[in-house]
């Protein structure tokens, strides 16, 4: 229940910041239909690059583990299961079975899963666990083939996040789309994200993360209040609370978008703490 219950709220989380993201990064609101022709084009540009998931995964390697765990978790929703194919293997020879895991500090099957319990054949996941989880939604409302395009589908979002950014940045019309078009332009890019690879979706909560804070920190009312008389404080309860909520709803959408990235990918823990740090101050 709880594999469930995190990947429709991690669906949920992400709408809810993609449609934030397509409203800051509009500076002018509504857009006009020249601008909402131009997201038109680049999006469809890009899902006809990108939703052509990549031809080669392997089985044992991190793409195509990532995958099978994905849609194992969308018939079994635990994060700790028996191995039915390992449970078959002599437990003498299970440890040549599990070749792949003697170079690493730990026995394994595939990347991202870990032999807890060889003699009965048990499996955790050991890092990393939120893309399979979020891949077992898609598998388990939809088809499993479509788990293929979580990452391609998130590669436009992150083009949707790095927009806000730099149009919330340099304030100008042009340089959220600009930096969403080069982003989805860029080779590596195009090669990584019609790949099964979480560091994609880890890069789309850490720019939306970023995007978030940078408006609160732009737009924010409680800069400007002064609680320093009683009409300061009469003012914010008639008009001043309404108005800082999106200030306040972009702060914890962006914090919860910063802290869920390491669970995709770890190296994201690098910008958590100073980014923390800077919310709290």
């Amino acid at each position: 229940m709880l594999v469930i219950i995190a990947g429709f709220a991690f669906w949920l989380l992400a709408i809810v910041v993609v449609l934030r993201l397509i409203k800051i990064g509009t500076l002018t609101w509504p857009p006009s239909r020249n601008q909402v022709m131009l997201w038109a084009a680049v999006i469809a540009v890009a899902a006809v690059i990108y939703f052509r998931p990549h031809e080669d995964i392997l089985g044992g390697q991190d793409g195509g583990a990532y995958l099978a765990f994905g849609a194992r978790m969308a018939r079994d929703p635990h994060l700790v299961y028996k191995d039915q194919l390992l449970n078959q293997v002599p437990l003498a020879a299970r440890d040549d079975f599990l070749l792949y895991g003697q170079a690493r500090p730990y026995r394994s099957k595939f990347a991202c899963g870990r032999v807890i319990d060889l003699p009965r054949a048990i499996i955790a996941t050991w890092f990393q666990p939120a893309y399979p989880v979020v891949m077992s939604t898609v598998a388990r409302v939809a088809r499993p083939e479509l788990i293929l395009f979580v990452v391609p589908l998130f590669v436009i979002f992150t083009g949707l996040a790095l927009r806000a950014v730099a149009a919330r940045i340099f304030m100008h019309r042009w340089a959220g789309t600009a930096a969403m078009a080069l982003y989805l332009a860029s080779p590596l890019v195009i090669y990584q994200g019609r790949n099964p690879r979480p560091e994609i979706i880890a890069s789309f909560l850490l720019f939306s993360g970023f995007a978030l804070l940078i408006h609160a920190w732009r737009t924010s009312f409680i800069r400007k209040v002064q609680l320093n008389n009683e009409k300061s404080v009469r003012n914010m309860i008639r008009g001043g609370i309404r108005k800082g909520m999106p200030s306040w709803l972009d702060v914890v959408l962006g914090s919860l978008c910063i802290t869920a990235a390491p669970f995709f990918h770890i190296t994201a823990w690098l910008a958590v703490v100073p980014t923390m740090l800077i919310v709290v101050i």
